[in-house]
């Protein structure tokens, strides 16, 4: 019998908060975000060409993400910690759900968190 690789946990969409997912790699962070908002709006940074485009413009997760989308999901945003005050932006302007996850070094988290930290416990 094959072994199903996605271990049953969920997210709680229906709350009206962001949230960030940080590990190490390869412990299930983006297969438990798509699978818990199978419809949100996904920006992966793994992928070339949306690396460069929200590296040239971080505005386009903005511009992408239409207003009354209910998730945005950025994916391995480790990669481009800058992302983090358009994601900002977004949560404060347009009461936007953003979920993210990411494999960060704690330096990252300490570096650039605060931008987010009062916005995320309020």
């Amino acid at each position: 019998m094959p072994m199903n690789p996605y271990v049953d946990r969920s997210l709680n969409p229906a709350e009206p908060k962001s949230l960030f997912l940080f590990g190490p790699r390869q412990t299930g962070k983006s297969m438990l975000v798509r699978h818990s908002l199978p419809r949100a709006r996904v920006f992966d940074l793994l992928d070339g060409a949306t690396f460069l485009a929200l590296a040239q413009s971080p505005a386009r997760l903005g511009e992408e993400s239409p207003k009354g989308e209910d998730v945005i999901v950025v994916d391995e945003i480790q990669k481009l910690p800058s992302l983090l005050d358009e994601v900002h932006r977004l949560i404060e302007n347009r009461q936007a759900q953003i979920a993210s996850d990411a494999r960060v070094p704690r330096t990252t988290v300490q570096e650039h968190f605060d931008i987010l930290r009062d916005t995320l416990l309020t």
